[in-house]
């Protein structure tokens, strides 16, 4: 990049570092899960599957106290079904997906290794499989508790001096936040929804079903009616409405767009100001 610097003009990046410190019960509920996820053995995890939702569960409890209890939920179902025979199984990597919507992308980088299929449980086996439901209760129960996260207090304060930065510069307040979990997102639009920036801002991911998407997408359909911006596709149209709205919406605070990764793959965010990088992809 040095190299050619002289002949492409890069955008320069100015980064900036919030650091934050997790709560007692986070940081509890950290531990407690990183034990449970180092065990020899675990029911509730296929063993075919076990690295790829360790991975998965790791990046939930990073993200949020509120990702990870969706995930002890699924995890509890599904050893309260593997009790009972005549239930189906549910299939832990279907029920992540739906909140963790880069799985499928990482999941062609583990292979399988074990075979997952059901057995009559022996009387130790039924113990064990209950005392660990109740330990995934205990997690779930302390990750429930924990309503005000630390990472998204620093990130109110990160915005505030960012938005700062940008306006001595005479950038556009514009702001996207990636996060990796769905649930994230629903607890960063509760969170900045109290705030001077919740008239300005929106959610993106891979499904965009939410109330206020779909009446940005009806708006958008309306004001476009009869013109090739309208592709026919109702996802693409969505997408290409969420990000009109984005560009064009004004708050004299700052306009900011939630985003999972897999939402926003494809589409040019270019004209954004400020990225945060709410979960580190890398880490």
């Amino acid at each position: 990049r040095r190299q050619v610097e002289a002949y492409v003009k890069y955008t320069k990046r100015i980064p900036l570092l919030r650091e934050f410190v997790p709560s007692d019960d986070e940081n509890r509920l950290y531990h407690m899960m990183s034990e449970y996820l180092q065990r020899d053995h675990l029911y509730a995890l296929p063993n075919s599957q076990r690295q790829l939702i360790t991975l998965v569960l790791r990046k939930l409890l990073a993200s949020s106290t509120f990702a990870i209890a969706g995930a002890l939920d699924s995890l509890i179902r599904r050893l309260n079904q593997a009790l009972d025979e005549k239930l189906p199984v549910i299939d832990i990597a279907e029920e992540l997906d739906q909140d963790f919507e880069a799985l499928d992308e990482i999941a062609d980088e583990f292979a399988t290794d074990g075979n997952d299929e059901q057995h009559s449980k022996t009387e130790n086996e039924i113990k064990a499989i209950r005392a660990e439901i109740a330990d995934l209760e205990s997690f779930r129960a302390l990750a429930i508790s924990i309503t005000q996260n630390a990472k998204g207090t620093a990130l109110l304060q990160a915005l505030k001096v960012a938005f700062g930065r940008l306006q001595e510069l005479g950038a556009a307040k514009k702001a996207i936040i990636f996060t990796e979990s769905r649930r994230t997102q629903d607890y960063l639009m509760s969170l900045l929804s109290t705030t001077e920036y919740s008239d300005g801002v929106v959610l993106f991911n891979g499904s965009n079903n939410d109330a206020n998407s779909k009446k940005i997408y009806t708006d958008w359909i309306a004001q476009h009616k009869g013109s090739d911006r309208i592709s026919g596709s109702r996802s693409a149209d969505t997408r290409a409405a969420l990000v009109d709205h984005f560009r064009h919406s004004q708050n004299p605070t700052g306009t900011i767009l939630i985003a999972t990764e897999a939402g926003a793959e494809g589409i040019n965010l270019q004209f954004c100001s400020l990225l945060v990088n709410y979960d580190l992809p890398w880490n």
